[in-house]
Order: structure tokens, then sequence, then C-alpha cells
């Protein structure tokens, strides 16, 4: 699928351009690691039933920045990983159970032939799994400190997300004008008010210089003037 490149949002139109009656998966992530663009996976759903097929939405990088309610996307699969919100390097799947019991997974013989067991790899990594736990209890336990009044651990959570965008938004608001300042900087993602909750979106830059000036070694050295540590991929 191409993507627009004025804001880094996915050519909608090219979608439904490839998608047809011969589709059977349509995978998509729900937001850009890489330019925080948050996508419309309500309408890639919509567009992946019409067509018969299913709906597969990796939430990685979505997860820690915004509540998931997978019945309302009615996606047919979402993943995401706990250690993108404070927990252990794990993985954790949502699957309609209609798939999850058609399909047949790859398992070892002993695990047992049900629900959620046989999509599971054996023995369960059991510290992960309280690591996990944890990671939930504490972003319940941000929510509760912000909404003293939550009524529910979903409720604590959707006010910990709440939080989290409040302040996510005003780093974002602060790092775009900043970074504007760079001479001959041209900003190429998106900075529409959805998808500033998406954190700290490295929006790139490109400029006429951009091939004799390396951007990363220009952010690193700055943070480091202002003791801060950066980490580059």
């Amino acid at each position: 699928m191409d993507i627009n490149p004025a804001d880094c949002t996915l050519d909608m139109d090219d979608l439904r351009a490839k998608v047809t009656p011969r589709t059977r998966v349509v995978a998509v992530g729900y937001a850009s690691n890489a330019v925080g663009t948050i996508n419309d996976v309500e309408e890639v759903v919509r567009l992946a039933h019409a067509a018969g097929a299913m709906a597969y939405i990796d939430a990685v990088h979505y997860a820690p920045h915004g509540p998931i309610d997978v019945r309302s996307l009615d996606c047919d699969f979402l993943v995401c990983s706990p250690y993108k919100f404070f927990g252990p390097h794990s993985g954790a799947l949502y699957g309609k159970h209609e798939h999850l019991t058609r399909l047949a997974p790859y398992k070892v013989r002993p695990a047992a032939d049900i629900l959620p067991d046989r999509w599971e790899t054996g023995s369960q990594n059991h510290e992960g799994l309280a690591g996990v736990t944890a990671a939930v209890e504490y972003l319940a336990e941000l929510g509760r400190h912000h909404v003293p009044g939550a009524s529910s651990r979903r409720a604590a959570i959707l006010a910990a997300y709440d939080a989290i965008r409040a302040y996510e938004r005003s780093l974002v608001e602060h790092l775009v004008p900043g970074c504007s300042e760079f001479p001959g900087s041209l900003f190429t993602a998106s900075r529409t008010p959805c998808a500033l909750p998406s954190a700290f979106p490295p929006w790139p830059c490109a400029s006429p210089a951009a091939r004799r000036v390396s951007w990363p070694d220009i952010s690193a050295n700055a943070a480091s003037l202002h003791g801060t540590a950066t980490t580059m991929r």
C-alpha cells in the first residue's frame, strides 16, 4: 500500500484498489513507529470485511499511547507487545473466537487442543506473564492517581491514557517548533491534531543539505548538551 508523502498517512484509495475478492488477509499497523501517524484502522477493517477478507492489526506502536477496543474495531486479529507499555518482552494476541477455533496452529503435541492453550508454544513464561499483569496494574494505578473515582480497572486504564496523551501532546507541541528552527528543514509527516497524541513521533526532516548532514548526530549532540541521553536505531 502506498502512503501520502505530504503527511505520511496511508493512501486509502490505493488500498481500495488493491483489496479484491481474492484478498484473504489485510494486515496493517495501527500506528507508525517512524513518523507517529495513527492509521484509520476502522476503515481498513471495513474494507477488508467488505471484500470477504480478515483484518490483522499490528498495534505494537499504538498500544503505549492510546486505548484499544477490539469489539469496536471489529478486527479479526490484533497483536501488540507489553514491553512497549512498561512490561517485559512478551507477545499478546487477540483473535476472534471463530478464527482461533477454526484455524490449525503449530503447537507441541502435549498442549491441549482448547483455547487458549492450542495457540501457546508449550510451557508458559510465567514470570513474563506476571510482569505483564504488573504493567497493566501500573497503568491502572496511574489512572487512579489522575481520576481517584475510577470505578473499574478499565476506567482507570482509560484515565491513564488520557493523562499519557495530554503529557505526550505537550512534549510534541514543544518538539515541532524547536525542530522547525533547523535551517532548510521540511516536515514530511502529519502535524494534524489526531496525530499529535502518538508519542514523540520523530517527524523526518529533509533539506537541501540532507546528504551532507547527519540529523541523528545533530539531535544526539544537541540533547547531550542538556544532559539527555539518546538511542538511535
